[in-house]
């Protein structure tokens, strides 16, 4: 069935998006597991929501590259079927991004609620939780912080994480201790993943407007040309 060259453009057009399509999609999928790795070492300090969006994101990611797969063989075999499943497919995807990306601002403004709290209550956990250990020793050598507020939250008990260099008897004492609090550090690198995730979920989705108009586009010139044939 020969297509006008309008829809032919568009048939162009769609490839076109299908693979900027898959781009994007892979993009998903990097930004997910990225900030997902680093996630794990705080999961006794994060609610499930933080934990959540990532692993969304890497779940459309992966749609992103069967629903491509679709779109490419629609096209190709300018099928009107599977050019409409195309675009509703396109339309669910959608939808998902743009509800990842509001989780992830919604994220952003609770992290300053939850993350105080829960980081001091964790303290008093330190010597007998592995998680919190990891935890805070992760935080406080990755931003040379140490505390929630201060070195004083450790109570005279003060973690080798805080210190830079250890000396010789082994104990890290508040006169070498980092001087900066961790809680700034940490609330600004979850608000900023947390930024990120939204940014991606939205920012993705505004692509796929474009290949929602094009897969209609296409469908709509193969129907015209399937009701052409019918006539004659």
């Amino acid at each position: 069935m020969a297509l006008s060259i309008g829809a032919k453009c568009i048939k162009c057009l769609l490839f076109t998006f299908n693979l900027l399509f898959v781009m994007s999609g892979f993009i998903l999928i990097i930004i997910g597991s990225v900030i997902k790795t680093p996630y794990s070492a705080y999961h006794y300090i994060l609610d499930h929501g933080f934990f959540s969006i990532p692993v969304l994101l890497i779940f459309i990611g992966i749609i992103i590259f069967v629903v491509s797969f679709l779109g490419c063989c629609g096209a190709f075999k300018e099928n009107y079927c599977m050019t409409i499943g195309f675009g509703v497919s396109l339309l669910l995807v959608l939808l998902l991004e743009i509800s990842g990306g509001i989780a992830g601002y919604v994220l952003r403004d609770k992290v300053s609620v939850v993350l105080k709290q829960n980081l001091t209550n964790s303290i008093p956990y330190y010597n007998d939780t592995p998680d919190v250990k990891k935890l805070w020793d992760i935080a406080q050598h990755t931003f040379s912080c140490c505390g929630v507020d201060g070195v004083d939250d450790w109570n005279g008990f003060i973690p080798k994480s805080c210190c830079s260099e250890i000396p010789a008897n082994g104990t890290c004492t508040k006169d070498i201790a980092f001087k900066n609090s961790c809680y700034g550090f940490l609330e600004n690198f979850f608000k900023t993943n947390a930024a990120t995730l939204g940014g991606a979920g939205i920012g993705i989705s505004v692509i796929q407007v474009l290949g929602i108009l094009f897969s209609y586009s296409l469908a709509s010139s193969i129907g015209k040309q399937y009701e052409s044939l019918e006539k004659d």
